[in-house]
């Protein structure tokens, strides 16, 4: 963690010398996070992605607001929404507008499961639907004697995995966004800084007390214990979702994607899990379900 607290240290001082690049902004819009925060857009022109920090200046996540097409049939709403990354690139979740709803076949708002069902795909990186273009969807569709057009109503599968019925392409659109368009996520295209590796030593502390951590520390730490495995071990997932009740909801949230990626989650951990209700809620205010 020292390497990573570095980082931190570093970022904050870059973050204090760019006030100019930087803009305040009351946002309650956000499905996790209600406070003043700031935001910095990115260096780069052909990107519009925002680096969102706490008005402390402490990393939270990044934004981008999408607006494209589904299909090229002309059958399909576009797709409105904004999606979030958290501090080390991997999906944290999105936002539908009350008035854009997301829709599926015969322009039919889709529903609390419809949405959840998109949430658990999104935030599936190694989902096997990366292997298919809409083209090739439509000929999974036909193999398992479907109605070939895979804007259809019929449930398409990819695998074990349930695509949203009736929205297979808007599925594969924003799945591409979320886990293929990650290139410009660094935060050196907005302040100049790149992450560490940290100690063991300082992480068994930290995670001990995950208040200690900001959003964007304990999203590197996740990321960091996902690549090196750390994440499967049961006591590491237990003292995890054992402090849910203690975190904020962004925490909460970071927490429940990085163990919800893990190929095995322990009964115990996914029993915590879906019983805390910052994360149920925090879902509901996604899709303006509350």
């Amino acid at each position: 963690m020292k390497g990573l607290l570095l980082v931190v240290s570093m970022f904050f001082s870059l973050v204090a010398q760019r006030p100019d690049e930087m803009h305040r902004s009351q946002n309650l819009d956000f499905p996790f996070y209600a406070d003043e925060v700031l935001i910095a857009s990115s260096t780069l022109e052909s990107d519009s992605t925002k680096l969102v920090f706490n008005a402390s200046g402490d990393p939270l996540f990044f934004s981008r607001e999408v607006f494209t097409e589904a299909c090229e049939t002309g059958e399909c709403y576009p797709i409105r929404i904004t999606l979030f990354w958290d501090f080390a690139g991997s999906f944290l979740g999105f936002s539908v507008p009350d008035a854009y709803p997301l829709t599926k076949t015969g322009h039919n708002e889709f529903s609390e499961s419809d949405y959840f069902q998109l949430f658990t795909l999104l935030n599936h990186p190694n989902s096997k639907i990366s292997k298919y273009t809409k083209k090739e969807l439509v000929k999974v569709n036909l193999k398992n004697q479907e109605p070939t057009d895979a804007v259809s109503g019929a449930t398409i599968k990819v695998g074990n995995e349930k695509l949203v019925s009736g929205a297979a392409f808007t599925c594969l659109t924003l799945w591409d966004i979320v886990n293929r368009n990650t290139e410009n996520l660094h935060p050196e295209n907005f302040v100049g800084v790149v992450s560490n590796q940290s100690s063991q030593e300082v992480y068994d502390e930290k995670l001990s007390n995950l208040k200690k951590l900001s959003a964007g520390e304990l999203a590197l730490q996740l990321k960091q214990d996902q690549d090196n495995k750390q994440l499967r071990k049961f006591e590491v997932q237990m003292q995890l979702v054992n402090q849910l009740d203690e975190c904020s909801v962004l925490h909460s949230l970071i927490i429940n994607n990085y163990l919800n990626r893990e190929k095995y989650l322990y009964p115990e951990v996914n029993e915590v899990l879906k019983k805390n209700t910052k994360i149920v809620d925090c879902f509901l205010k996604m899709t303006h379900s509350m």
